[in-house]
């Protein structure tokens, strides 16, 4: 006995043109979740990234760090920062093995191979 799985596609539609293509979608769905600063005419489609923008005009910087004191907007700057301290190198080339700190590090480094 074969199984048999039934796939239901599910088809939006805008709802002025009935145009089904992904960029109407997605300029449907940021114009329905789009978040203004009220400081500048940046608009973001998640309130977090709006949050997290706000802290330019602010210049609010709560993640400080343990070892240095250096504060940072978010938590994940402060923890690419943290490697500064403890060594980690968490990327690594597949051609030779070395190892960086920093993404961006490794892929200016994989264009030498």
């Amino acid at each position: 006995p074969h199984q048999i799985t039934e796939i239901y596609i599910l088809r939006l539609y805008h709802v002025e043109t009935f145009s089904t293509s992904r960029e109407q979608q997605q300029e449907d769905h940021r114009a329905t979740r789009s978040h203004h600063c009220p400081h500048c005419e940046e608009i973001f489609p998640f309130l977090s990234k709006l949050k997290i923008h706000l802290k330019i005009h602010t210049g609010e910087k709560p993640y400080s760090c343990s070892d240095c004191g250096k504060c940072f907007k978010t938590s994940m700057v402060l923890i690419v920062h943290q490697r500064t301290h403890t060594g980690e190198k968490p990327y690594s080339c597949s051609d030779c093995g070395k190892s960086f700190s920093h993404q961006c590090n490794l892929k200016t480094h994989q264009r030498i191979h």
